[in-house]
Formats: C-alpha cells, sequence, structure tokens
C-alpha cells in the first residue's frame, strides 16, 4: 500500500480511535452472543462475525469486531475479509472501510490477495474508486478477481474506456477474464449505449468459450434488449440450449419495456410449458398490461399469482400501479393498505395512482401520511407533489415544496430526474399564474 493512502487511513484512524460500533440487540436472534463464552478463540470470533454477516446484520458483526479486539483476540487471515463485507454492505460509509484498512495494514495484511480484493470491494461499492486504485496498483501478487474488482469501479463511474483499458492490460500480463468479468464489461456496454462496443464484445465472448455460460448468455441478452436490438435478442434467445428462469424474465421484461403487450404475453405463455414463471416474471407481465391498461388480463395475472403463491413485496407494489393505472383507484388503495410493510416505492405508487386519477388533494394527503411514517421523500415522490400542487393551484403549497428542494439541494445533481423535478417546479409556478417566478426558474 502506497505511503499517502496509509497515512490517510491511519489519520482517520487515530482521530476517531477506530472503530468502536456500538452494539445492536439482536432480539429473537437466534446467534449466539459473544459474552456466551468466556474466552473465544479468533476462529470462533470469525464464526460469530460470519454468521451475523451471513444473516444481513452488519452493525453487530462490526461490534463483535470490536469486541474482539478489546478481548484481545488477533484478527487472522479470515477475519478483515469478513468485517470488509460488512463495511462494504453499509451505505455511505467508507469511513469505516479506511479505518479497517488501516488495522489490516497494521496487523501485517497489506500483502494478502485475498484481503485486499475484498477491501477493494468495499472501497468501490462505497463509492472509492479512487482508494481501491490505490490498493490494486501497490499489489505485489493480482488475482482475476482483483483486476474484475477495479474493472466494476470504474464500469460504476460511468468511466468505460478505463474499464477496458483494464481488460487490456490485464490480458498483457497473461491474465484471462472470468465470466464474472466478462458480465461486468457488458453491463457497461449496455450502460454506455454501445452497440457495437457490444457486438465486439460479444464476438470475444465466444472466442473466448464462454458463449454457453449461463451468467455471460444472460449478461449479452440483457444488453441487447436493453439497446433495443430485438431481433439480435431473440435469436440469440432461441439458441440457448437450456434456458432458465432468468432467460426467460429478460425476454418477457424486453417486450414489456417496449411496450408490446402480445410479445410479453406470447413469451409468458411459451415459459410456462418449459417453467413456472417466478413473481419476476409477473411483474414484468403486470407493466406490459398496465401500459395497454388490459384489466381482464391483468386480473387473470393476478389470480395465477395468488394460486402460486408468488406475491412479494414488488410484485405488490406492481398490482398497486398496474389497478391504478386501470381506473381502479379503489381496488388499488385495498391493495395499498393491505401491504404488511410500505417501501418508499410503494408510496410513490400510489401517489402517482391517485395524481392520474384526478385525486390530487389525496396526493397530498398520503404525502403527508408518508411523512408522518418517518419515510423520506425521493425525487419522485416529490415530483408528484409539485404536480399535485400545480393542479390544486395552491401557489403557497408550491412556494414550501420548492423552498424545501432549495434547502436540501435536491436540485443540484443535475441528472435527468432532476431536471423532470425542475420543470415540475417551472409548471407549478406558471399554472399557479405566477410568470416571474417560473421565469426565474427556467433561467
Amino acid at each position: 500500500m502506497c505511503h499517502a493512502a496509509l497515512l490517510k487511513a491511519s489519520a482517520f484512524a487515530l482521530k476517531h480511535r477506530v472503530p468502536s460500533f456500538a452494539a445492536r440487540p439482536l432480539s429473537g436472534n437466534p446467534i449466539a452472543e459473544p459474552k456466551a463464552f468466556l474466552r473465544p478463540s479468533t476462529d470462533r470470533w470469525n464464526s460469530m462475525i460470519r454468521a451475523h454477516v451471513d444473516s444481513g446484520h452488519f452493525h453487530t458483526a462490526l461490534s463483535l469486531f470490536s469486541a474482539m479486539r478489546e478481548g484481545g483476540a488477533r484478527p487472522n487471515h479470515y477475519t478483515f475479509p469478513l468485517v470488509n463485507r460488512a463495511a462494504s454492505s453499509l451505505a455511505n460509509r467508507i469511513d469505516v472501510g479506511e479505518a479497517i484498512h488501516c488495522l489490516a495494514v497494521k496487523a501485517g495484511f497489506a500483502g494478502d490477495v485475498y484481503f485486499c480484493n475484498t477491501m477493494m470491494e468495499a472501497y468501490v461499492r462505497n463509492g472509492g474508486v479512487g482508494m481501491a486504485r490505490l490498493v490494486f496498483d501497490e499489489m505485489c501478487m493480482r488475482d482475476v478477481v482483483s483486476w474484475t474488482s477495479l474493472i466494476s469501479g470504474y464500469a460504476r463511474l460511468g468511466d468505460f474506456d478505463e474499464a477496458f483499458d483494464l481488460l487490456h492490460r490485464m490480458r498483457a500480463e497473461g491474465l484471462q477474464p472470468s465470466p464474472v468479468t466478462l458480465a461486468v464489461l457488458l453491463r457497461a456496454c449496455c450502460a454506455a449505449e454501445d452497440v457495437a462496443g457490444g457486438c465486439q464484445l460479444h464476438g470475444f465472448v465466444i472466442k473466448m468459450g464462454f458463449g454457453g455460460h449461463e451468467l455471460v448468455q444472460n449478461s449479452i441478452l440483457t444488453m441487447f434488449s436493453k439497446l433495443s436490438c430485438l431481433e439480435v435478442a431473440q435469436k440469440l434467445f432461441d439458441d440457448i440450449q437450456n434456458r432458465s428462469v432468468a432467460s426467460w424474465n429478460i425476454l418477457v421484461s424486453m417486450y414489456s419495456s417496449m411496450g408490446d403487450v402480445s410479445g410479453a404475453i406470447d413469451s409468458y405463455e411459451k415459459m410456462k410449458m418449459e417453467l413456472s414463471p417466478s413473481s419476476e416474471t409477473l411483474t414484468s407481465l403486470l407493466s406490459a398490461l398496465a401500459k395497454s391498461e388490459d384489466l381482464r388480463l391483468g386480473k387473470w395475472a393476478h389470480c395465477h399469482a395468488v394460486k402460486a403463491g408468488q406475491i412479494d413485496a414488488i410484485l405488490h407494489a406492481s398490482l398497486v400501479d398496474f389497478y391504478a393505472k386501470c381506473g381502479e383507484l379503489e381496488f388499488a388503495v385495498q391493495l395499498y393498505e393491505e401491504a404488511q410493510t410500505k417501501s418508499s416505492t410503494l408510496w410513490c405508487i400510489m401517489m402517482w395512482g391517485f395524481l392520474q386519477n384526478g385525486e390530487f388533494l389525496e396526493t397530498v394527503h398520503l404525502f403527508q401520511r408518508m411523512q408522518e411514517a418517518g419515510f423520506m421523500p425521493g425525487k419522485d415522490a416529490l415530483r408528484v407533489l409539485v404536480m399535485a400542487c400545480s393542479h390544486l393551484g395552491v401557489l403557497m403549497w408550491g412556494k414550501g415544496i420548492h423552498g424545501y428542494l432549495i434547502r436540501n439541494n435536491t436540485l443540484e445533481a443535475g441528472g435527468s430526474d432532476d431536471t423532470a423535478l425542475g420543470t415540475s417546479v417551472l409548471n407549478m409556478y406558471a399554472k399557479c399564474g405566477s410568470i416571474d417566478l417560473a421565469r426565474r426558474c427556467f433561467r
């Protein structure tokens, strides 16, 4: 590891007395707590940390790591990768990764390939591609996972040129990409909307002999379907000998996203001859039926999902969206209220449902309920709220929402979502008769 990176991590560690996480009680958790053992060994600590990471209790896993250090047990080759898995799962907490990195270097694991790979993954997942690159450049030995982690980091940043340059460097050093590497690069071509690059990479995949690998096949199929190369995607799908549920879902989703209802239904019916459709299949099918407002077929899909016991949270939200778009608002509200746990996505879908059916005041009231339930509104929910105020013509409410957006820098990023939200604010002022404020927003 370079001196600059180590100094940076060390400074953080000294400042925050790395890392001290308050243990969170796990009521009803069957996993044993450390106090059940008098002096746990390193292997015992590792086992407990792994169990909490595998069960999704990341904060508690880090608390156990703190308790392990305080108890005098020395972390070994397996400890830090486990802790990195926990750290990489914490959103926007790159500082935790830096602290763990510092401890691992001091413990002598800077040259451990397994540790370095998990450290890079932790940095990449928290947006620290620069720190991941420092780790990568200082590694004496690198394997395919090392290269793939860094390629994935640059692909997430949208730096596709650097991602493909790393592929060339990797091959120049005598290492060939794995199916995971190729899947990452295929997603990059899709994100860059690079049809030519995707075709070249497809040829490379076949030349490398990975054309029959399920992950690679589905990644190629996803790429061509999202790049609107429908004929190519359909031919590739037809050539797959052992089609999985994931492959069929990609095909149904492709026709659904293109608004081809008959194509989506036809694919769904053919799928049932080979495999049992999943909840994801029905979610994609409902999306197509919602666009065509085909209430009869939507109810049929709903009944099939109930009989098959396939209604999960995502499909439940899709059903609410479907019935609202078909004008069955009362039934949509009933399904919404029946949801045991309401995600921010479900709140937003129901708000859109009220808006699309002309229930503007109900849209505002539902937003208030959302806030009372402790949910932070996303940009979609705020946009729906602004549009509702536009239809109601209540300038005071509209100004209040605009003030909230300004205070929280919601319109600063400049992405497509921000443009749509900003346009909604401008439209709100225009519809409320405040042309001067609309002009100011435009400028």
